[in-house]
C-alpha cells in the first residue's frame, strides 16, 4: 500500500533532482546531479514527502514544480549548517552533536558544503524541512541551531524564502528519550524565526516502534496546506494545528484556551484522556478534561491546587485532541521543570 503513489507519478509538470549523499570539506560550486521528469521510474527513489508537497501545489495553482531533494536520513542539523557559524557560536560549539557513525557525516558543515552550497544560484521558492531526531541528544539547542540554519541558506539564497517544516512524529526512544523536548524546541523555533511554520504530525504513527511513519502523503499535504496559506495566499480553511496558548487557574480547575482554533474542538474518545496535571510539587497525575467549545478544562482529585499541565509531553503518545477540521493538537507543557 505505501508504494500506491508512485504507479500514478506520472506527470510532466512536475520535475525532480536529488543531490548526491556526499560530504565535503570546503563548499563546492558543482554537483553530478540531472533534472527528470516525474514518472514511477524516477519518483520510486525520491522524497515521497517531497512528491506528494509538490503535487498538492501543482494541482492547487496549476503550475510546474520543481523539487531539489537534498536529504540524508539520520543526520544531525550541524552538518547543513556552514562550519563557521557553529564554530564562532559558543553555546552551539559547546552543546554540537557529537555521536559518531560510521553510515552519516557528523561534522558541521559537510553536507551544506557538498548539498547545499552548489544549489545556491537556484532563485528557490521555499524550503521543507523533516529531520531532529538526531537532534534528540542535545535539544536544549535546537531552535537555535535552526535559526542559525535558515538564516545561513537565506544569506546565501539572498533570498528570505519561506521555510516550512515538520515536528518529528512519536517513536519509542527508550528509556533516556528526550523527543518531547525536541519538539518544544521545534515549536519556538516558529515563534522565533519570521516566515517559518510547523506541522503537528503526531496523529499519523502507525507504529511507535518505527522511526520512519509511512503515511508520507497527509505529511506532503500538511506541508503544502501551510505553503499555499501563506505564500500563495489560497483560502484553504484550516492549515495550522491547535496549539496551547494561556491558562487560568481557579480553584482546583484550569481552562487552557488554544491558538489556531477556528470553530471548535473535539475528541476521538469520550473524553480527552491525555492530560497530565501537578500541584507545587511538580508531581503530575492523570487529569479529567472536558471541551468547552474552543478551551478545555482540567482538574484531577488528587491535586487541590493545580499549577501545571501537559499534554501528550513524552516519546510516544499521541492525541486524542482535534481541531473540528481534523489537525492534532501539538504537544505541550505549561511549565518549565
Amino acid at each position: 500500500m505505501i508504494y500506491l503513489w508512485i504507479s500514478k507519478s506520472i506527470n510532466s509538470r512536475i520535475n525532480e533532482t536529488c543531490i548526491p549523499k556526499i560530504g565535503a570539506e570546503f563548499p563546492q560550486q558543482t554537483c553530478n546531479t540531472t533534472w527528470t521528469v516525474c514518472s514511477p521510474e524516477t519518483m520510486s527513489s525520491t522524497s515521497a514527502v517531497g512528491y506528494f508537497f509538490a503535487r498538492e501545489i501543482h494541482q492547487k495553482l496549476n503550475v510546474p514544480v520543481g523539487i531539489i531533494v537534498a536529504a540524508w536520513g539520520g543526520t544531525p542539523a550541524e552538518v547543513w549548517i556552514e562550519k563557521s557559524l557553529i564554530e564562532n557560536n559558543p553555546e552551539l560549539n559547546k552543546n554540537r552533536y557529537t555521536e559518531k557513525y560510521e553510515w552519516w557525516p557528523d561534522e558541521p558543515g559537510t553536507l551544506y558544503n557538498s548539498m547545499i552550497a552548489p544549489v545556491v544560484p537556484f532563485g528557490i521558492a521555499g524550503a521543507i524541512w523533516y529531520q531532529g531526531e538526531s537532534n534528540c541528544v542535545n535539544h536544549t539547542v535546537y531552535a537555535s541551531l535552526m535559526k542559525t540554519l535558515i538564516q545561513n541558506w537565506r544569506h546565501d539564497f539572498k533570498k528570505e524564502f519561506p521555510f516550512y517544516f515538520v515536528q518529528i512524529a512519536p517513536y519509542e526512544y527508550g528509556e533516556n528519550g528526550t523527543s518531547e523536548f525536541l519538539r518544544e524546541q521545534q515549536a519556538k523555533t516558529e515563534n522565533m524565526v519570521p516566515k517559518t511554520g510547523m506541522i503537528v504530525i503526531s496523529d499519523l504513527v502507525d507504529n511507535i516502534k518505527d522511526i520512519h511513519p509511512r503515511n508520507k502523503l497527509d505529511v506532503g499535504k500538511r506541508l503544502a496546506n501551510i505553503a499555499l496559506a501563506e505564500t500563495y495566499k489560497q483560502e484553504i480553511g484550516a492549515y495550522k494545528s491547535p496549539a496551547y496558548q494561556s491558562m487560568q487557574i481557579t480553584g482546583n480547575k484550569i481552562r487552557l484556551t488554544f491558538k489556531n482554533v477556528i470553530t471548535g474542538l473535539r475528541s476521538t474518545g469520550k473524553t480527552p484522556s491525555q492530560f497530565l496535571v501537578a500541584g507545587p510539587d511538580q508531581i503530575f497525575f492523570l487529569a479529567g478534561a472536558k471541551i468547552e467549545g474552543k478551551t478545555i478544562i482540567v482538574s484531577s482529585k488528587k491535586i487541590a491546587n493545580p499549577v501545571a499541565v501537559r499534554f501528550c509531553f513524552d516519546d510516544i503518545s499521541m492525541p486524542d485532541v482535534f481541531s473540528s477540521e481534523g489537525l492534532p493538537l501539538a504537544p505541550f507543557r505549561t511549565d518549565n521543570w
